[in-house]
């Protein structure tokens, strides 16, 4: 595993692109596939992830557990502090999902092979609908501050991006059980919660997260496939605690 910081402009590309799940994309890396958090981290996947694994270690090392405010700030000045990502090549999201379904970022050990990948991943998004003006959601990012919104324009800017209803946030109060539940790839807590409310006719996508990438999933989640603006006020995000 490789762990890189996106330059300005590597940012600013990958977050015209779709996401494959909240505040995650996929990219290729001198021919590795990579995951993307927050548009500003690219961590490689290879036969070496594991045993690099330290390198994400220094970031998440607690002393007390800290707030996920404290987090988030450690957060930003670790990835500042890495090697800058090599040039990316966007990954078609149908290929990008092929890839996710194959990482197991989970224990490791002696394990059964990894069974082929079904053709269709029953339950994600399956279903289609449009807002009408008050439907809530929340958004989970991994960093304190947002690529895809814009609160001074008050609106979502990018396509596909990833949501949860008002009703997970009982079941989602902390940073890693919204990785958990909405089934993240992702080795960052998920601590920043943007509160969105779409505005009628908002086209909206909507089903359950099934259990992938060593994660258990189960929540809901939601997917608003067109930039947007919001029918009232973006308040500031509210921060959720680590664990």
């Amino acid at each position: 595993m490789a762990v890189y910081k996106l330059d300005g402009d590597q940012t600013k590309s990958i977050s015209e692109e779709p996401e494959v799940a909240m505040d995650i994309q996929i990219v290729q890396v001198e021919e590795q596939v990579a995951i993307v958090i927050g548009c500003r981290l690219a961590i490689t996947l290879d036969e070496h992830l594991e045993a690099n694994f330290s390198r994400m270690r220094e970031v998440m090392e607690l002393t007390g557990i800290p707030s996920g405010e404290t987090y988030g700030q450690r957060l930003v000045a670790w990835t500042q502090s890495l090697d800058d990502c090599p040039p990316i090549t966007v990954v078609p999201k149908h290929q990008a999902l092929t890839a996710l379904a194959l990482i197991h970022l989970g224990p490791r050990g002696v394990m059964l092979g990894m069974p082929a990948r079904p053709s269709y991943i029953y339950g994600h998004l399956p279903h289609h609908g449009t807002c009408d003006g008050s439907d809530v959601f929340y958004r989970y990012e991994a960093y304190p501050t947002s690529i895809r919104i814009d609160r001074k324009a008050n609106k979502i800017t990018k396509r596909d991006t990833y949501a949860a209803p008002a009703s997970e946030a009982p079941f989602t109060p902390t940073g890693l059980s919204a990785v958990g539940r909405f089934a993240l790839p992702s080795l960052a807590p998920h601590c920043t919660r943007w509160e969105l409310t779409p505005k009628n006719g908002t086209p909206v996508h909507y089903g359950a997260s099934v259990p992938l990438y060593g994660q258990s999933g189960g929540g809901v989640e939601i997917m608003l496939p067109k930039p947007f603006d919001n029918a009232v006020p973006i308040p500031n995000p509210t921060i959720l605690p680590i664990l």
